[in-house]
C-alpha cells in the first residue's frame, strides 16, 4: 500500500494556502475596507475586478485544504497507533480558538456592529455568546465577515472525527475504501440540500454560511488525500494529462470572475464544482515534480503560517479603528489625486496592513498559544 502520501512536505500546497490568503485580501479589496478607493473605468477596471471576484473562491480552497489535511493527521496517528481524540481536539483547539477569541473580545470592545447587534442582526445581549460558541454563520442575519468560516471548520472539526470513529475506521484500508462512496453521498446530497434550499426554502443571502451546505467541500479534500494515497485511477489519470487537466480545473474556477457567490448557479452546483477543481489542482501541486519546483518560492512561505491571521482579522481593521483608518487612506488618496495609480496605492497599503496584523496575531496570539498546548501535554 502506498504510504508516500504521509511522507511528503507537501511545499506545494504550502504555498497554495499562503495564494489562499492573498486572494481573499484582494477580493475584499473594494470600499466595504477602502472607502476612499476612486472608481476607475475601462479595462483596467473591469479585468482588476473581474480577478477581484475570483478571490472568495479561495474560502472553497481553504474548506478543502482543511479536509487534505485533517484525513493527513488521522491517517499520521493510526500510524502511529494513537488516535486519541482528547489530544487531537486539543490541537486543534490550540490553533484556532484563541486568536478567534481575541478577535470578537477587540471587536466587543469596540463597539462594533459585527459582535453588539447593528451590522450583524443580532440583539447585544445575544451577540457576544453566539459568536463565542460559534454559532454565528447560522444566526447572524446580518454581516459578520470572514469568522463564518471559522463556524463551518469548527463544526467539520468536532464532527469528522466522531464520524470516522462511529464507524469504526480503525484501519488505513477501511478509511480509504468508504471515504470515496461517503465523499459521493455527501456531494449529491450537498447539491441537492442547496438546489431545494434556493428554489422552494426560504432562502436568505446569508445562507451560503451554513455548515451544512459547505460539508461537500471538506469532504472532497479528504477523498482526494486518501485517492493519491492509493494512486488512483483517476489520479493517475489526472497526472498523465496534467495540461488539459489544468485548464479544465482553472476554467471551473474563472467562472467566478462573472458569477457572485449567491446566484442560483453557484449556490446549487458552483460550491460543490469549486471544491472539485481545487482538489483537482491539488492532485497536480503533489506530484514529486511540483513539490521540489515549489522549493524555489520557499520565501513565500512564511505567508503560509501569516494566511489564519491574516484572513481572520484584516475585514474587522475599518471597524475597530474608524478614524484612524480612514485618515490614513484618505491621506493617501489625497496625495495621489486619484486615478489607476490612487487605486493601485491603496490595494497595496491594504495589503501590506493586513499581512502586518496577520504577523502581529501569529506571533503574539498563534504561537504562544501553541508553546503554551506543548506545554502542558508534556
Amino acid at each position: 500500500m502506498n504510504t508516500t502520501a504521509t511522507k511528503q512536505t507537501y511545499n506545494a500546497l504550502t504555498l497554495l494556502r499562503a495564494l489562499a490568503g492573498v486572494m481573499i485580501v484582494f477580493h475584499h479589496a473594494n470600499a466595504d475596507c477602502i472607502p476612499t478607493l476612486p472608481e476607475v473605468g475601462g479595462v483596467f477596471s473591469w479585468g482588476m475586478w473581474r480577478l477581484r471576484n475570483v478571490g472568495w473562491t479561495a474560502v472553497d480552497l481553504f474548506f478543502v485544504l482543511s479536509g487534505f489535511f485533517f484525513a493527513l493527521s488521522v491517517v499520521q496517528r493510526l500510524d502511529m497507533d494513537r488516535f486519541d481524540l482528547q489530544d487531537y481536539y486539543r490541537k486543534r483547539a490550540s490553533r484556532i480558538i484563541p486568536t478567534y477569541y481575541v478577535l470578537i473580545t477587540v471587536l466587543a470592545l469596540c463597539g462594533t456592529g459585527i459582535v453588539f447587534g447593528g451590522e450583524s442582526g443580532l440583539s447585544p445581549w445575544i451577540g457576544f455568546p453566539v459568536y463565542f460558541s460559534f454559532l454565528h454563520n447560522y444566526l447572524a442575519t446580518g454581516v459578520c465577515g470572514p469568522v463564518w468560516f471559522l463556524g463551518v471548520i469548527v463544526h467539520a472539526y468536532l464532527f469528522f472525527p466522531l464520524f470516522f470513529t462511529a464507524l469504526k475506521c480503525r484501519t488505513k484500508q477501511s478509511l480509504s475504501s468508504q471515504t470515496g462512496r461517503l465523499t459521493g453521498i455527501v456531494l449529491v446530497g450537498s447539491i441537492l440540500a442547496r438546489t431545494i434550499w434556493y428554489f422552494l426554502g426560504p432562502y436568505g443571502p446569508n445562507h451560503f454560511m451554513f455548515s451544512h451546505f459547505r460539508m461537500d467541500a471538506l469532504f472532497i479534500g479528504i477523498f482526494v488525500f486518501f485517492s493519491i494515497r492509493e494512486n488512483s485511477q483517476w489520479v493517475l489519470s489526472v497526472r498523465k494529462h496534467t495540461g488539459p487537466s489544468a485548464i479544465v480545473c482553472l476554467a471551473v474556477i474563472s467562472v467566478a470572475m462573472f458569477c457572485e457567490r449567491d446566484t442560483a448557479y453557484m449556490f446549487t452546483v458552483g460550491y460543490s464544482l469549486m471544491a472539485l477543481a481545487y482538489g483537482g489542482l491539488i492532485v497536480l501541486l503533489t506530484q514529486e515534480r511540483a513539490d521540489k519546483e515549489s522549493t524555489r518560492l520557499t520565501w513565500l512561505f512564511p505567508l503560509a503560517e501569516w494566511s489564519y491571521g491574516i484572513y481572520l482579522w484584516h475585514w474587522y481593521l475599518i471597524r475597530m479603528f474608524p478614524n484612524s483608518y480612514e485618515t490614513f487612506f484618505l491621506w493617501i488618496a489625497s496625495v495621489t489625486c486619484g486615478g489607476v495609480l490612487s487605486t493601485l496605492l491603496q490595494i497595496g497599503a491594504f495589503t501590506l496592513i493586513s499581512l502586518l496584523v496577520g504577523v502581529a496575531s501569529t506571533q503574539l496570539i498563534e504561537k504562544p498559544a501553541a508553546r503554551l498546548f506543548f506545554l502542558r501535554s508534556n
